[in-house]
């Protein structure tokens, strides 16, 4: 896949700088860190939600930033997490008085930095909670290891519209049941050949099982999967 980059230690910064200058209105960022994303102006009263993650995978994280959806973001470098220390920038600049909500990916930095970030804001005396987004049920049968992907996607937008509304209580906040995630077999394009997998997620690490491969292995002179097939690896790993 080809690339259009000055340098790549100078990416994510320069990418953050021309979404800036492109949308001042909507967008900007705190304590002159590029990389503490921001709705340029907030809504007194409402629940401020932020995220977080790597640079990579565009539109996720920052590009949920913005009205009806997200107060903030912390902007790793390319596959890294945000530091703690961004992370509480942000919510300094975002909250608006009704609390905080992290609502963010199931990955080790991220949950890390995350529970910091969120120890200093109770020593300043705002109330803070945290959902992990680990939905993807397909991603790993074990529970704990599961990741999140297009579920996260709906966590944004349910919670982010629901603050929007003035109707978000932190009290109430909760986690989805689990959804079920297809996607490529790896995160390189172009592929002549896509093998569609379940529990794709980021970070290149192929989806838990290919479709095809398991197609082949099981009936070779086949094109199409046998729905009994997948239904039993379904049920098999979404316990």
């Amino acid at each position: 896949m080809k690339k259009i980059i000055n340098t790549p230690e100078g990416y994510t910064d320069d990418m953050l700088r021309g979404i800036y200058a492109s949308h001042p209105d909507k967008v900007t960022y705190a304590a002159g860190d590029l990389r503490c994303y921001c709705v340029a102006n907030k809504k007194p009263g409402k629940v401020a939600i932020i995220t977080g993650g790597g640079t990579g995978h565009l539109p996720l994280f920052l590009g949920y930033v913005g009205d009806g959806l997200l107060d903030g973001c912390g902007v790793g470098g390319v596959f890294q997490s945000p530091s703690a220390e961004q992370i509480y920038t942000i919510s300094k600049q975002v909250e608006a008085g009704a609390g905080i909500l992290y609502l963010y990916g199931n990955y080790t930095g991220d949950i890390m930095n995350f529970d910091m970030a969120a120890e200093m804001l109770e020593m300043d005396d705002i109330e803070v909670k945290s959902i992990v987004g680990a939905d993807d049920t397909l991603s790993s049968s074990n529970v704990s290891a599961r990741r999140g992907v297009a579920g996260i996607f709906f966590m944004y937008k349910a919670a982010g519209a629901k603050a929007d509304q003035m109707g978000f209580s932190l009290s109430k906040s909760s986690a989805p049941e689990g959804s079920r995630t297809p996607g490529p077999q790896k995160c390189e394009l172009p592929n002549p050949f896509p093998a569609p997998v379940t529990g794709a997620f980021l970070l290149r690490v192929p989806g838990y099982f290919s479709v095809f491969a398991r197609v082949a292995l099981l009936h070779p002179f086949r094109v199409q999967p046998f729905e009994e097939e997948l239904s039993g690896f379904c049920a098999e790993y979404s316990t």
